[in-house]
């Protein structure tokens, strides 16, 4: 339900199209039910804040020893020619695996500069966090023998930052589920802007600060969907306000806005919840950072301050011949961010590191 979630399960699914599914096993190491399987394998991590930075300290991104020897173990046992890593705050454990397995990196973002927005917009003690993340990243990039990044901004980050390039770029995207039937038979609903966003420091920050200095003054409702979401409802007061939380699926929601709203003002990567609104061919009202990886979207107000916003959206919703669809937008996706647009590159870069004898062995990743 999370952007990260989203592009982990895009890289699984390549992955699987690529070597087949009895050869890909997927190790997950966090606090959340996942389907167990002969191929899934799923390690605890700390939940309590305390135990996390407690765990930070001594190197390991909220982990015990024990979890990061029981998934060495494990990652040995089945003795893979590749180890596909979605993040890089697993260094640690990267930097312990056998030389002769080859490591690619996935870089979701610049782990060193989202916690230093961290530090920056919450407390102090996040100073172990960004420690610990800086620590693993270097591990991670220097063990890795592919890199992959979002977008150039990021490339350009990790190279200042550990000076190390990116090997590929791999956007944000996923397969198409548009359904436009669908979307004619719900219809919109007048006057309707939509923020979608799990709960996650950046969509906090972003969306209290538009409730509180763009809402008063614009002629709009506003519809807050997002995982957990509903837990900071007190952050959310506003008459005009309408705060869903967590659903099971946010289609609906899409297909009911006239307009989407991302007012992000830190992070790194990209965002997902743009992608999925050009998917819908939705018109956005986004800030610099929203769009960054994305800057040739065309029905797209660029946002940035809250009399820019105001402006914009009062001018949108005053028209009566507004736009609730956008074809360049759906065509936008379409043509840089569905799956297929990537899938080729992606498996060159993959295929290179295949081993000489994988014709007769099979890869497993």
């Amino acid at each position: 339900m999370s952007g990260g979630a989203i592009c982990v399960k895009r890289n699984l699914d390549l992955l699987r199209k690529l070597y087949g599914e009895e050869n890909v096993f997927l190790f997950t190491i966090n606090e959340f039910d996942v389907p167990i399987t002969s191929h899934t394998r799923r390690y605890p991590r700390e939940s309590r804040n305390t135990r996390v930075y407690m765990q930070c300290l001594l190197g390991r991104d909220g982990y015990t020893r024990e979890t990061e020897k029981s998934v060495l173990e494990d990652i040995v046992g089945i003795n893979p020619d590749i180890v596909f890593c979605g993040n890089s705050r697993l260094g640690g454990i990267l930097a312990q695996l056998p030389p002769r397995m080859r490591v690619v990196l996935f870089m979701e973002n610049v782990e060193k500069e989202y916690m230093w927005d961290r530090v920056r917009h919450t407390s102090p003690i996040c100073l172990i966090r960004y420690f610990e993340v800086y620590y693993n990243e270097r591990l991670a990039l220097k063990r890795a023998d592919l890199v992959m990044c979002l977008n150039e901004r990021d490339a350009r980050n990790m190279k200042k930052n550990y000076g190390r390039d990116a090997d590929l770029l791999v956007p944000i995207n996923f397969p198409d589920s548009f359904q436009a039937d669908r979307m004619q038979r719900q219809g919109t609903r007048n006057g309707q802007l939509l923020f979608v966003g799990s709960s996650f420091l950046p969509n906090i920050h972003g969306i209290s600060w538009f409730i509180e200095n763009v809402l008063p003054n614009v002629d709009a409702e506003l519809v807050v969907v997002g995982k957990n979401l509903e837990k900071h409802k007190d952050k959310f007061i506003n008459p005009k306000v309408d705060v869903i939380g967590t659903v099971d699926e946010t289609s609906s929601y899409y297909y009911a806005a006239d307009a989407m709203v991302m007012p992000i003002f830190m992070g790194s990567g990209m965002k997902v919840k743009t992608a999925e609104a050009l998917m819908y061919g939705k018109v956005l009202f986004a800030t610099d950072e929203a769009l960054e990886g994305y800057q040739d979207a065309p029905d797209v107000w660029r946002c940035n301050t809250a009399a820019e916003f105001v402006t914009a959206i009062n001018r949108y919703m005053k028209d009566e011949n507004r736009m609730r669809f956008s074809e360049a937008n759906r065509r936008y996706f379409l043509e840089n961010l569905e799956t297929g647009q990537i899938e080729e590159r992606f498996f060159a870069a993959m295929e290179g590191l295949m081993p000489k004898n994988t014709e007769e062995s099979g890869v497993r990743s």
